[in-house]
């Protein structure tokens, strides 16, 4: 069977296909780095205690998003050993 289709006629959205996928491995590799600067600032002792606004347990994590959509809450920490 041959189709009377155009092979070039997506070439645009190969293209911006090609495009959106760099930009989020570039911006994977920068969440990979501000995680290791994070986790070394940590390390050195960082209180990040005064932007935790809410500890729940994992099992109410439907309400931690609904605290974090409304604006709530700055930081919520799900606790996964607690019920």
């Amino acid at each position: 069977m041959v189709s009377d289709a155009d092979p070039n006629a997506d070439s645009g959205a190969h293209a911006a296909s090609a495009s959106a996928i760099a930009a989020a491995t570039s911006n994977d590799r920068e969440l990979w780095r501000t995680w290791y600067k994070t986790a070394a600032l940590l390390r050195e002792g960082l209180d990040v205690s005064p932007i935790i606004t809410h500890r729940l347990p994992l099992s109410r994590f439907e309400e931690a998003f609904d605290l974090l959509g409304q604006g709530i809450a700055g930081k919520v920490v799900l606790l996964p050993q607690e019920g």
